[in-house]
C-alpha cells in the first residue's frame, strides 16, 4: 500500500513484548507501512494526540493499562482511528466489550500466517476507515448543499415577495398625479422594502440640468441642503445622463461630489453603493442617490429587483414632474 513515503499508511503497535513489537514493525515496514511501536499504552495515547494513524493494533494485557481501557481512550483521542486488538488469552466477553466500545477486530496470538491473520484484517480496517472518512465528507458535503438550498428557496420567496411588492406600488402610484404624493410611498418601499437607511431622491429642475434634492432619508440637513448635480458632470451626473442610463452597483462618487458631504455623513457614506435613475423619452429625470441599507440584512437585493423598481417609478414620476413643470411654466406666464 501507498507509494511515496508522504502517502505510506501509517500503523501504531502497542505490546508489552519486545520482540512482537519488533517483529510486527519489521514485517509492517516491508508491506509499505509507517509504523510506530510503544509498549506503554500512555506513551502511545500521548502520540496519539500528535502522530494520527490509521490503524492501531493493540494487546489486551499490557502494565498501567488494559486493552480495553486504552481502546476507549483513543477513540476518544481520535474517533476514526481503527484499534484492532489482540490477545493470548481469547475471551468472548471481552470480545463484546471490545467490539461495543468501538475495535474494529479481536485477534487471537500468537499469529501463524501473517498475511492471513494480520495484514487481511489491518487491511479491512484501513478500508473501513476510507469509508468513514469518505461518508463523513459526503454528509458534510450534503449538509452544505442543503445550506445552499435553503438560501436559493429564501431568495427566491425574497425575491417573489419583493416583484409582487413592487407590482403593489406600480398599482398604487397609478392613482396619484402630484409629485409629492408619489415620493411617499416610494419612499415607503425603498425603506420597509429595501431596508434603505440613507439616501436622496434628485430630480431636475423643469428647465435646468441641474438635479436637485427633493426627498431625503439619514443624511444631515447641511449636507442635503448643498448637494446639486448637474446633468453630465462628475461621476453621479454622468451616470444620470447616460443614454442607457440603468441601475449603477457599487457606485463611486467622485471627489467633486464627496467634498459636499458634511464631516458626520462622509465619515458614513464613504461611496455610494447604489444609483437608480429616472428616465422619460431618453431624457433624465434625475434619481436615487442610495447611500446606504440596513447591513444587517441577510438578503442582498438583486440588481434586477432594482431595475425592476427603477422602471415602475420612473413613468407615473415622469407625468406628474411634467404636470408641475408645465404648472409652473403657465403659473410664470400668468405673473408675467
Amino acid at each position: 500500500p501507498g507509494g511515496g513515503d508522504a502517502h505510506l499508511p501509517r500503523v501504531m503497535v502497542v505490546d508489552a513484548e519486545y520482540h512482537i513489537r519488533t517483529s510486527l514493525k519489521l514485517y509492517l515496514t516491508k508491506k509499505g507501512y509507517e509504523v510506530q511501536v510503544f509498549e506503554r499504552p500512555a506513551e502511545a495515547l500521548e502520540q496519539l494526540k500528535r502522530w494520527e494513524c490509521e490503524v492501531i493494533l493493540s494487546d489486551i494485557r499490557m502494565p498501567g493499562m488494559s486493552g480495553i481501557d486504552f481502546l476507549r481512550e483513543a477513540k476518544a483521542l481520535a474517533p476514526l482511528v481503527e484499534v484492532i486488538l489482540v490477545t493470548g488469552y481469547a475471551s468472548m466477553d471481552t470480545a463484546v466489550s471490545a467490539v461495543k466500545l468501538g475495535a474494529f477486530d479481536y485477534l487471537c496470538k500468537p499469529f501463524r500466517d501473517l498475511e492471513q491473520d494480520l495484514r487481511r484484517p489491518l487491511e479491512k480496517a484501513r478500508e473501513h476507515r476510507h469509508l468513514l472518512l469518505a461518508n463523513r465528507r459526503l454528509s458534510d458535503e450534503l449538509k452544505e448543499v442543503n445550506r445552499d438550498l435553503k438560501r436559493a428557496n429564501m431568495f427566491l420567496k425574497r425575491n417573489l415577495a419583493e416583484v409582487e411588492g413592487l407590482r403593489l406600488l406600480g398599482r398604487v402610484l397609478s392613482g396619484f398625479s402630484q409629485l409629492e404624493e408619489i415620493l411617499t410611498p416610494v419612499m415607503e418601499v425603498l425603506t420597509a422594502q429595501f431596508s434603505v437607511t440613507r439616501m436622496m431622491i434628485l430630480l431636475r429642475g423643469a428647465a435646468t440640468d441641474w438635479c436637485d434634492v427633493r426627498r431625503s432619508l439619514g443624511l444631515s440637513p447641511e449636507t442635503v441642503g448643498r448637494f446639486s448635480v448637474k446633468l453630465g458632470e462628475g461621476a453621479i451626473g454622468r451616470a444620470l445622463a447616460a443614454e442607457e442610463a440603468g441601475v449603477v452597483a457599487g457606485f463611486a462618487s467622485d471627489l467633486d461630489v464627496t467634498a459636499r458631504w458634511t464631516r458626520e455623513d462622509r465619515v458614513q457614506a464613504g461611496a455610494a453603493p447604489l444609483l437608480v435613475p429616472f428616465r422619460s423619452g431618453g431624457k433624465s429625470l434625475g434619481g436615487i442617490l442610495v447611500v446606504s441599507w440596513d447591513r444587517e440584512e441577510k438578503f442582498e437585493h438583486s440588481l434586477a429587483a432594482w431595475s425592476l423598481f427603477s422602471s415602475l417609478v420612473s413613468a407615473p414620476i415622469s407625468l406628474a414632474w411634467h404636470r408641475e413643470s408645465e404648472a409652473g411654466e403657465a403659473g410664470g406666464a400668468r405673473f408675467g
